[in-house]
């Protein structure tokens, strides 16, 4: 069997092609996203899940101790979904605890 130079370059560009043809479909894919009343949360890449996002104003100062407050306040542009935020405060955690902890973390199937 003879080895030919101009066979094993032209295989080698079809696959090269094609890994770059994947490159360019993966960077121009984009990542979902939810757009609630309050604006749009981007979740983690590659990932359906979308962490801390805030469904209340925050329990502090004179709030501590009322009813939760609806979010009324608005972003403009993709807000970062991808980390967990604080655990409310509760006897023996290992999480970080706040008061600031009125968030939900949502994931897809």
């Amino acid at each position: 069997m003879k080895f030919s130079l101009v066979a094993a370059l032209r295989s080698y560009s079809l696959v090269l092609c094609i890994h770059l043809a994947q490159g360019i479909i993966i960077l121009n894919s984009t990542a979902p996203s939810a757009t609630v009343k309050n604006g749009r949360y981007v979740p983690e890449w590659q990932q359906d899940q979308f962490l801390g996002i805030p469904f209340a104003i925050p329990p502090l100062g004179p709030l501590r101790f009322a009813w939760p407050l609806s979010l009324n306040s608005s972003f403009a542009g993709g807000r970062n979904a991808t980390r967990y935020r604080y655990s409310c405060m509760q006897y023996g955690s290992n999480f970080s605890l706040s008061e600031d902890c009125l968030t939900l973390n949502g994931r897809a199937p």
